[in-house]
């Protein structure tokens, strides 16, 4: 019964989100970033961007996935790719991360006006947003 409530109270909210907003589109992005099993890790680093793009009902109008080349620790380690599954010869031909954020905005408004970005998670927008700010980049806000 609760899950009904807070439901239809999410559906009422996202309509009038929706209304107020009139966005062309919802992008869900995904990040992998550089991980170690150190005392002190360096911060970490986006090395994949992946991300769906829907209309506002859901029916998917695209797809996009991208790996970056990590600067501070360029290296991936055997607990990242093990965790990750991406390997270093994937990213070693990658773009740096100003590049490959510059690609992702363009994909993201090919064909819209106002999308709707939201993240697979907290972790992710925090990153894009840290990573972004640390290379002087307009912010994803």
């Amino acid at each position: 019964m609760l899950y009904g409530i807070i439901l239809r109270k999410f559906q009422k909210a996202f309509a009038i989100f929706i209304a107020m907003f009139q966005p062309d589109c919802v992008i869900v992005f995904d990040l992998e970033a550089t991980c170690f099993r150190l005392r002190k890790p360096p911060a970490p680093e986006v090395i994949e961007i992946g991300a769906v793009k829907t209309d506002l009902i859901g029916n998917e109008l695209s797809r996009y996935q991208a790996y970056v080349l990590p600067t501070r620790a360029p290296k991936l380690s055997k607990f990242c790719t093990k965790l990750t599954g991406i390997q270093q010869y994937q990213i070693d031909d990658a773009d740096e991360f100003p590049l490959a954020v510059e690609d992702f905005k363009h994909w993201i408004f090919e064909g819209v006006n106002e999308p709707i970005l939201t993240s697979w998670g907290r972790y992710d927008i925090r990153q894009l947003r840290n990573q972004s700010m640390e290379h002087f980049l307009p912010s994803f806000d």
